[in-house]
């Protein structure tokens, strides 16, 4: 579990961190939590029913479900998509946590870029507000072979 702290505008509408402090302190906030990230797996969990075939079987009847639930997780490995079965108990609802886990964990990261991205922007204006140099590129001429 964690704690998000957030700020409004008079409206009540988001206020997003403007200052270079407000920003590292907020990633240093998403980086605590991705330090605490449990243990995750990539893609998604399902239930699946199925039929045998057999006419005399429960399954046969119109309306019914067929046997299960058997539960599948499906992600993609190295462009194909892999599924792997998950036995029930609980083994499944320890597959929900890691999924939603790994979710949580693209979340953060997701922020985390975010925020950094716009850090390395306000520190980048700060060097170019000390530095107030202007290079101009020189313009070379290919002297003639004459």
């Amino acid at each position: 579990m964690y704690l998000v702290v957030v700020e409004l505008q008079e409206g009540g509408s988001l206020m997003s961190p403007t200052s270079l402090e407000q920003l590292e302190v907020k990633g240093a906030d998403l980086r605590a939590a991705l330090a605490r990230i449990g243990d995750m797996r990539p893609g998604s969990l399902s239930e699946t029913y199925g039929k045998c075939g057999k006419p005399t079987c429960h399954c046969a009847k119109s309306g019914s479900r067929g046997h299960g639930p058997s539960w599948l997780l499906t992600r993609t490995v190295d462009g194909k998509t892999v599924a792997q079965r998950i036995p029930s108990g609980p083994a499944v609802e320890q597959s929900k946590q890691h999924v939603a886990e790994y979710k949580r964990f693209r979340e953060l990261a997701r922020e985390l870029i975010e925020i950094s991205d716009q850090i390395c922007d306000l520190r980048l204006k700060d060097l170019q507000g000390v530095r107030e140099v202007q290079t101009k590129k020189k313009r070379h001429r290919r002297k003639s072979a004459r």
